[in-house]
C-alpha cells in the first residue's frame, strides 16, 4: 500500500493472546518493519522488586528508541510486546515519530488462554515453552493473575489515534476511534484470515479423531442417546413452508435422521459429514452424502432452501460453519438449529467443566443467548425457538472410553460433580445410578432467515 504517512502499530495484550502469531504474520503481509519486545533481550537474575521494576521501565525506554529510529529510517513498523499497562504502553507511543499511532489489543477469556499456554509448554520445540512454564506456574500455585489495564486510556488521552480490540477465541474484531480507512479494512481482513488459518489449524488437529469417535460407534449411533430419535426436537425442524420440491443441506448429517422426513416428503436432501461410516447410514435415507465438514462447503452461493444443523456446531468453529451456510443459503431461505444448551451462565461453567473430562472432543458448550448471537452476527434474521428438556442416561462405559487425563480418577470427578450439581444445580438432577449417569438435559430448536 502506497502511503507518505507513517504509521505505528503497538500489539498489546496477556500472554497467550496470539499476538505475537499475528504480529508477525501482519507485518510481513503490510511490508512493515517487525519490532519485537525481545529486541532489546530480556531481564534475568534480578531479584529486587525495585530494581526489576526500573530494569522493565529501561526496557522499555531502549525499545522506544529502536521504534523511532527505524520510522525516522522511512519504515512502518509493528511492535510486538505485552504491555500490560498504560504506563508501559505510554512510553512506546507517547511523542512517537509516526504520524499514526494504532493499537490492537488481543484478548481471550482465561481457560482459552491457560488452554494455549499449557499446549506450549508441553511442546518442548516451542521457544516460548519456558515462558509458558512459567507463567503457568503462576496461575496455579500462587493464584496471580496477570491484571490489565483498559487500552482505551490511550485512545481517551488521544495517544493513539484508533483502538482495535481482537477476540482471538470468538474472532470478533472491534474498530474505536479514527481507524485509516484502507489500512484500517485491509488490517481487518488480514486478522480475520490469520485467524480462521489458527481455527483451521486447531481443528485439523483433532478432526481425525472426531472422524475415529463416529466411525467407531456409527453401528448403533441411532439407538445410544434419547435425543436421537426423538419425536418433539424432530418436529421442531421440520416444516412445510418451503417449496416442494426444495434442495436441502443437512450439515453434520451423521445418520441422516434430522433430515430422512424432508427426503421421505420429496425433497432433495443432500448431507455432509466428515465420518465415512456414518455416512453410509445416511446414504440409506438421504439422497446424496458427501464426505467434508461444513466450515468448507463444496456448493456454489444461494443454492439451498433450507439449510439443517442439529447437535453439531459444538464440534467445529461455530461462526465459520454458520457463515458458509449462510452463503450457499438462498436468499430468504431458511436455517434450522437444533442443540443440548445451558440454561444460564452459571450452568454453562458446570457443563464445561463436565464436558472437558469426559467429552474433550467438544469445543464449546453453548447458551441460547449465544447460538442466537452467532446467528445474528452471520446476518440471519431470527424467528420462531423452542425449548426442550429430557432425561438423558450415558452408561459409565461410554464416558470411561471418551474421557481423558482425570485427576483423582473418573469415578471421584462425577462424585464430586454430583454433590456440586446437588447444592447449586438440584434442576439438573445429576445422578450417578449403577451403571450409567443420568441428567436433564435442555434443548433448543431456532429458525432463522437469510
Amino acid at each position: 500500500m502506497k502511503n507518505d504517512t507513517k504509521f505505528l502499530i503497538v500489539f498489546c495484550g496477556l500472554p497467550a493472546t496470539l499476538k505475537t502469531y499475528l504480529s508477525i504474520r501482519l507485518s510481513g503481509r503490510l511490508g512493515y518493519a517487525y519490532i519485537p519486545t525481545k529486541a532489546i533481550g530480556n531481564i534475568t537474575g534480578l531479584t529486587e522488586a525495585n530494581t526489576l521494576y526500573q530494569s522493565r521501565i529501561d526496557r522499555y525506554f531502549d525499545l522506544k528508541n529502536i521504534i523511532d529510529s527505524a520510522i525516522n529510517f522511512g519504515a512502518n513498523v509493528v511492535v510486538d510486546g505485552g504491555f500490560p499497562t498504560s504506563e508501559s504502553r505510554n512510553i512506546i507511543l507517547n511523542k512517537t515519530n509516526a504520524e499514526r499511532n494504532i493499537l490492537i489489543h488481543c484478548i481471550c477469556d482465561e481457560k482459552t488462554r491457560v488452554k494455549r499456554l499449557e499446549k506450549r509448554a508441553k511442546d518442548k520445540q516451542d521457544y516460548e515453552n519456558k515462558s509458558a512454564e512459567d507463567i503457568l506456574h503462576n496461575l496455579k500455585y500462587h493464584k496471580i493473575l496477570a491484571q490489565e489495564e483498559n487500552p482505551e486510556v490511550e485512545l481517551n488521552n488521544k495517544i493513539v489515534n484508533s483502538l482495535l480490540t481482537v477476540d482471538t477465541k470468538k474472532m470478533v474484531l472491534n474498530w474505536k476511534g479514527n481507524p485509516p480507512n484502507d489500512l484500517g479494512d485491509n488490517i481487518m481482513t488480514i486478522i480475520q484470515e490469520l485467524l480462521e488459518e489458527v481455527s483451521q489449524n486447531n481443528f485439523r488437529v483433532i478432526e481425525n479423531e472426531i472422524t475415529k469417535h463416529f466411525n467407531d460407534f456409527a453401528e448403533g449411533y441411532d439407538n445410544t442417546t434419547e435425543w436421537r430419535k426423538n419425536d418433539e426436537i424432530l418436529g421442531s425442524m421440520q416444516t412445510n413452508s418451503i417449496p416442494n420440491p426444495s434442495r436441502i443441506l443437512d450439515i453434520g448429517t451423521g445418520t441422516g435422521l434430522a433430515s430422512e422426513w424432508y427426503s421421505k416428503q420429496g425433497h432433495l436432501v443432500a448431507g455432509i459429514d466428515i465420518s465415512p461410516k456414518m455416512l453410509q447410514k445416511a446414504s440409506d435415507r438421504l439422497n446424496f452424502v458427501l464426505l467434508g465438514n461444513g466450515t468448507k462447503l463444496p456448493f456454489i452461493d444461494n443454492y439451498f432452501n433450507l439449510i439443517i444443523i442439529r447437535q453439531c456446531l459444538h464440534y467445529v468453529n461455530a461462526k465459520q460453519l454458520l457463515n458458509e451456510a449462510y452463503r450457499v443459503l438462498k436468499e430468504g431461505g431458511l436455517i434450522v438449529v437444533s442443540g443440548a444448551v445451558c440454561t444460564s451462565e452459571e450452568t454453562k461453567n458446570f457443563w464445561t467443566e463436565f464436558k472437558n473430562a469426559t467429552q474433550p472432543l467438544r469445543l464449546e458448550v453453548f447458551t441460547p443467548k449465544e447460538i442466537k448471537d452467532l446467528l445474528e452476527s452471520s446476518r440471519y434474521k431470527i424467528g420462531e425457538e423452542k425449548h426442550y428438556s429430557l432425561t438423558r442416561n450415558e452408561k459409565l462405559e461410554s464416558i470411561v472410553k471418551r474421557a481423558r487425563n482425570i485427576p483423582g480418577g473418573l469415578h471421584s470427578f462425577l462424585i464430586n460433580m454430583e454433590k456440586l450439581s446437588s447444592k447449586l444445580f438440584p434442576e439438573l438432577e445429576f445422578k450417578i445410578l449403577n451403571d450409567h449417569l443420568q441428567y436433564r438435559q435442555n434443548w433448543i430448536t431456532i429458525w432463522a432467515e437469510k
